[in-house]
């Protein structure tokens, strides 16, 4: 029995960059995760992707039809983003709070 490796841990480094691609991947595995809370356009993201971003997301897309949210790097890495993006919009909040003076 061979076991593959789960695209969301193989590009996980891909998919939790700080950039316009890896926001992309981001926000469509949010929106497999929830598409609720999370609503995606798939055109605007696909056009500021290059082609190996988006092998890797058809790849993630093709993963999540099969597994779904049975995959634990799939789960583990939507909730990755969602701390990741709460930590980051902190940081932001205090910078500008430490810019208007607000903190020391």
């Amino acid at each position: 029995m061979t076991t593959e490796t789960s695209p969301f841990k193989r590009y996980r480094r891909e998919i939790l960059g700080r950039y316009g691609a890896a926001r992309g991947l981001q926000d469509v595995v949010l929106a497999l995760w929830n598409g609720s809370d999370y609503p995606v356009a798939l055109g605007p993201i696909l056009h500021r992707m290059d082609g190996q971003h988006t092998r890797i997301l058809l790849e993630l897309i093709t993963h999540f039809t099969v597994k779904g949210e049975n995959d634990r790097e799939f789960m583990a890495i939507a909730g990755d983003i969602i701390d990741q993006r709460a930590e980051l919009a902190a940081a932001e909040r205090d910078q500008a709070a430490h810019e208007l003076g607000e903190l020391p």
